[in-house]
């Protein structure tokens, strides 16, 4: 008889390049109760003032038309806020990454949006620390993959090891 570790199995398989997998945690949210919810604001009554449809922020990158809506306005050279944001990211994180070279840190990232930032990070903390563990949070699962994608241009990030919480 044979005997499977699936802990290494699942490993293995995380790491087989090409594979293109998300391992993804998903907080105890009900998305049949997200979509009712989201349905009962739509079917509220026409407004001339438009005061009674309201979406929930929460709604606002859930799925996968607003996370490409999400991507191109990243890449919008006439979204000012947004390019500017983007633009001025690299010259911030040097004065902050001048701060952090001796120590070794893990990083947790609210907020991966297309990665491109998550990446910069990355590389730094990965020549400090190879074994870093990298756990990246967002909005919706398609939000998580546009981002995670974004980082992993570039970069060797592999799943180190596997932790049982008792």
């Amino acid at each position: 008889m044979v005997k499977f570790n699936f802990e290494e199995l699942l490993e293995d398989s995380l790491n087989e390049g090409g594979l293109g997998w998300t391992l993804c945690f998903v907080g105890g949210e009900d998305q049949s109760k997200k979509l009712t919810e989201l349905t009962k604001h739509l079917r509220k009554g026409f407004s001339q003032t438009g005061d009674e449809k309201q979406i929930p922020s929460g709604f606002a990158y859930w799925g996968i038309t607003p996370t490409i809506a999400w991507a191109y306005a990243c890449n919008d050279p006439l979204y000012v806020v947004m390019k500017e944001g983007i633009d001025s990211f690299e010259n911030r994180w040097c004065k902050i990454k001048s701060k952090l070279e001796d120590k070794k840190y893990h990083y947790v990232s609210l907020g991966v949006g297309t990665g491109m930032k998550d990446r910069s990070i990355l590389r730094f903390f990965l020549k400090i620390n190879p074994h870093l563990l990298y756990f990246p949070v967002d909005m919706s699962s398609e939000m998580l993959r546009l981002g995670v994608q974004g980082v992993a241009k570039g970069l060797s990030l592999r799943v180190v090891k596997f932790y049982q919480y008792k």
